[in-house]
């Protein structure tokens, strides 16, 4: 049956099913008489009745968010001025108070004076497929900051390590000086390790970004607050005094990006919301405690200017924000929403003009897991004997390590082809520190090679790693048992593990 065939009744009822199924409407303005005409998909759109509503070009354009309605007037008065055609996407204000975000075309129709009689067009709903554009955007963005993120660790994590590893060392060594000197060199020395170790703490902030963004993982929120807190640091002790109330809880399951994502967008808010100067007069508040029902609550206030209440009501809004024009997208909290409703969660937001806004977040947390008697582990001692090898394309490493283990025999090798051939001899080390990225062959190609021809050392290779910043071999990395130890490791933490790992093959 061609369309020939259809009434015109059946026809006009096609059209319109057409229209709902597409989200888009039409409509047509007649520019002498002022009469609007608009579909009943339109009408929709709008979140009007039609039995109720008469649209009008006053009411049409009072639809539009304030931000936007200056914009709508101009296109519309230029088209029909100058006979032209426009184009925008622009935000509507429904009168339920949801916003939709909508892509309106219009035409003119002129007549044989070329004066415009009429204005027609389609107006569609985007506010989904915009909302998918920005996700897709966003796992972009994160994808390239997590690659650069990973890369910038790996970079920062070695020379951080033998700079803080011999900080350490030195700071052993300067014990045995004349108690005047050895003051002095204490402070020195101690000064330069809390200095290395905020770096330490910036790129742990970091490198929460290179794990794979589709990872879901039991998140200790403990360390997700500490995480966004590092990031947002430098900005907020210009603006606020911050608070901690910390509490034990369990983790919950989620992508831990998401969660850093999310908290330090909180806190980006707060340091926003207060004025420059005068940091000792206001605070930031962050706390973590358990809810009722297994779940863990997390909160953050500010004493900052606070929202007035037109606002904080459309503040988890899409598309909704009180900046000026390219100064953001209004999506910030937008996806905080999302992100804590996707893992069944709460998110809620209390605010008032000029006393501050207070978050509040509820996430489940995850059952703990049945109990079982585990043996205490096995006591390592500094002077136990055994053999360590190292395998690390860096120098400094190598050396550091045979300087720290110096009372074990340790074998130092610069790359892995290096260490293979020397346990093709029947060489059968206690422990292997291989790190993980090298250039020539990675620290998997050596364990594969080891687990394929002395399978009874492969449970003794420890992963030394400044940070995975390829997916392949994070993946591949996660499944193993094998320990591993993120640079940059303390002297303490790396000759407690050598010699427990010792002490087991003794």
């Amino acid at each position: 049956m061609g369309a020939g065939d259809l009434s015109a009744e059946e026809r006009a009822h096609l059209f319109t099913v057409a229209e709902q199924m597409a989200g888009i409407g039409h409509w047509r303005l007649n520019v002498a008489s002022g009469e609007l005409i608009w579909s009943d998909e339109v009408y929709r759109i709008h979140g009007v009745d039609p039995a109720h509503f008469t649209p009008t070009l006053e009411s049409a354009l009072a639809a539009y968010h304030p931000d936007d309605r200056a914009t709508v007037e101009a296109d519309v008065t230029a088209a029909i001025e100058s006979a032209q055609d426009f184009d925008f996407v622009l935000r509507i204000v429904r009168p339920d108070g949801t916003v939709r975000r909508v892509e309106a075309r219009g035409r003119c129709e002129a007549g044989a004076d070329g004066q415009a009689e009429s204005l027609i067009g389609v107006f569609h709903d985007v506010t989904e497929s915009g909302e998918i554009r920005e996700l897709v955007a966003r796992t972009d963005r994160m994808a390239a900051l997590g690659t650069m993120a990973a890369g910038v660790a790996h970079e920062i994590n070695n020379p951080l390590t033998w700079v803080m590893g011999s900080l350490e060392l030195l700071d052993e060594s300067v014990r045995q000086l004349p108690e005047g000197l050895r003051d002095d060199m204490r402070i020195l020395v101690r000064d330069a390790r809390q200095g290395a170790e905020r770096v330490a703490e910036i790129v742990q902030g970091l490198r929460i970004f290179s794990r794979p963004p589709d990872t879901t993982s039991e998140v200790e929120l403990s360390q997700a607050i500490e995480d966004a807190i590092q990031i947002h640091h430098n900005q907020i002790r210009h603006r606020a005094v911050l608070e901690r109330s910390i509490d034990s809880v369990p983790p919950v399951r989620a992508r831990a990006t998401d969660l850093v994502q999310v908290l330090a967008s909180l806190l980006a808010n707060a340091v926003e919301a207060i004025p420059v100067g005068s940091a000792s007069e206001h605070t930031i508040r962050v706390a973590l405690h358990r809810g009722d029902d297994n779940t863990a609550v997390v909160e953050v206030h500010d004493n900052g200017i606070g929202m007035k209440e037109e606002v904080a009501r459309r503040a988890f809004e899409p598309f909704f924000t009180t900046k000026a024009p390219g100064q953001g997208t209004g999506l910030g909290l937008g996806i905080c929403h999302n992100v804590i409703t996707g893992i069944g969660g709460t998110i809620m937001i209390e605010s008032t003009e000029g006393h501050g806004t207070h978050v509040r977040i509820e996430i489940p947390t995850v059952p703990p897991p049945s109990t079982e008697p585990v043996a205490p582990p096995l006591e390592g001692s500094a002077g136990t004997t055994g053999s360590v090898m190292v395998i690390d394309d860096e120098q400094a490493i190598r050396s550091l390590a045979a300087r720290a283990l110096r009372s074990l025999d340790v074998l130092a090798f610069a790359n892995g082809g290096e260490a293979l051939a020397f346990l093709e001899e029947g060489i059968a080390p206690d422990v292997i520190l291989c790190d993980l990225m090298m250039p020539d062959l990675t620290g998997r190609d050596v364990y594969e090679v080891i687990d394929s021809r002395w399978p009874e050392l492969s449970e003794r290779v420890v992963f030394l790693t400044g940070g995975v910043f390829v997916q392949e071999m994070s993946e591949w990395i996660d499944g193993l048992d094998n320990l591993i130890v993120e640079k940059p490791f303390g002297i303490r933490e790396l000759r407690e593990l050598v010699s427990d790992r010792v002490a087991q093959h003794a």
